[in-house]
């Protein structure tokens, strides 16, 4: 079934974008936190504050910016705006000193979640009506791959970074430097 996403150059193309974007989107969530406990001091109130971050700024982007900014700009830009946001999001978090550039770079990271949406929206409005269910569930099957694939990647990075100078440049390896 996942031959479909393999079909036509815009469909592959499409398929390895929403791979590495959920590749880098799931180690950066698995490996945050720790990070941040860990380099940064951050406590049980500092990651509260993240996850209503999160929370209110995921709901904005995902409920209200997504439909308006893709209408505006079309749905090519809204995905290169996301990966845009995700590159200048692990930049930050990979030469964050201080909790406030965790908290800017975590507002960042709402904007690369539409990446996903706006793939699946795009492969959805050039397949035939009878194939929907296909190609949406090769796509999740396609981003089910990349969510165990990230964190170990992410992880192996983080193993070989942690006692240098700059132990954030683990996070660089997730936007592609």
């Amino acid at each position: 079934e996942l031959s479909i996403l393999n079909r036509s150059g815009i469909f592959r193309l499409l398929s390895v974008l929403a791979f590495f974007s959920g590749m880098s989107t799931s180690g950066d969530q698995t490996l945050l936190l720790y990070y941040a406990e860990d380099r940064l001091n951050f406590n049980d109130q500092d990651i509260a504050i993240l996850f209503i971050l999160i929370g209110i700024i995921g709901i904005l982007v995902q409920g209200v910016l997504i439909k308006p900014l893709t209408d505006c700009f079309g749905e090519k830009s809204v995905v290169i705006l996301a990966f845009i946001a995700g590159a200048v999001q692990n930049t930050l978090y990979a030469y964050a000193d201080s909790k406030k550039l965790i908290y800017i770079a975590v507002v960042v990271s709402s904007f690369t979640g539409m990446s996903f949406p706006t793939v699946s929206a795009i492969k959805a409005n050039n397949a035939e009506e009878m194939e929907q269910g296909r190609i949406q569930g090769a796509l999740y099957a396609l981003c089910s791959l990349a969510n165990a694939v990230g964190p170990a990647i992410l992880r192996t990075a983080y193993q070989q970074t942690k006692n240098t100078a700059n132990p954030g440049f683990f996070f660089l390896v997730a936007t592609g430097f």
